[in-house]
């Protein structure tokens, strides 16, 4: 039987937290802790960056398992953005 050193055991405990997703509530605290991650080290050559995808990782396994998207074509998809953000068919901007 292996034993697991108190010195891991205490980096565990603290990092056991951002590896598992059990309800919406640790869903809205693993995004908003990927974005601050993802904020705060900025660059790939982080030595944490590896992390960061983990944490990644999680949150898309967990979006595809509970957040499905449902079925719709490009219209559809338009019109959900046009009423989001009030606009009609006579809205347009020159670009």
């Amino acid at each position: 039987m292996t034993t697991i050193s108190p010195d891991l055991q205490r980096h565990w405990d603290a990092i056991s937290p951002l590896l598992s997703i059990r309800s919406e509530q640790d869903y809205d605290l693993a995004v908003e802790r990927l974005n601050i991650f993802s904020t705060r080290l900025g660059r790939m050559s982080h030595p944490l960056y590896t992390q960061l995808d983990t944490l990644g990782a999680i949150i898309r396994d967990h979006e595809q398992e509970h957040h499905l998207l449902p079925a719709c074509g490009g219209a559809d998809v338009l019109r959900f953005l046009m009423d989001e953000h009030r606009l009609t068919q006579s809205d347009h901007h020159s670009v």
